[in-house]
């Protein structure tokens, strides 16, 4: 028999890898002015899988903390931009909440990962991740 965790951990990593990219790059002005839901989410996706999947790594590279950094920052934007611009659309204030539960998350993954503190950082994105998770369960 099958370990109920592993299942959803499949069904969560082939679902990530179905999500398209994003149309283009965005700089972080850019991103939090996107009209289309979809599209910000393929931007959340393209940020945030490949830093999920080392968020439990005993340490990380500069150029993975560089990353959070910069993740971090266009995360706190886009979830900025999904609080003002989508949440009337898609759950009101359940959403709106959400999205500011998801930048501050964001600016704690950003901090972390400026000290180059790999606990914080690694916590940071499971947190992060978990915010992820709980908006889809309610709001896809």
């Amino acid at each position: 028999m099958h370990h109920p965790c592993l299942l959803v951990g499949l069904t969560i990593a082939l679902v990530a890898a179905c999500v398209p990219a994003p149309k283009r790059a965005y700089t972080p002005d850019e991103v939090e002015n996107i009209g289309d839901i979809d599209e910000v989410m393929r931007v959340l996706a393209h940020e945030a899988d490949p830093l999920f999947s080392i968020r439990d790594n005993d340490g990380f590279t500069d150029a993975e903390l560089a990353s959070m950094v910069d993740a971090g920052k266009l995360i706190q934007r886009a979830a900025k931009g999904l609080a003002e611009h989508h949440a009337n659309g898609h759950g009101g204030e359940s959403f709106r909440g959400f999205a500011d539960s998801l930048g501050a998350a964001a600016k704690k993954v950003e901090d972390a990962a400026t000290a180059k503190d790999a606990v914080e950082s690694g916590a940071s994105l499971s947190a992060m991740k978990a915010v992820c998770a709980s908006c889809h369960s309610k709001h896809r």
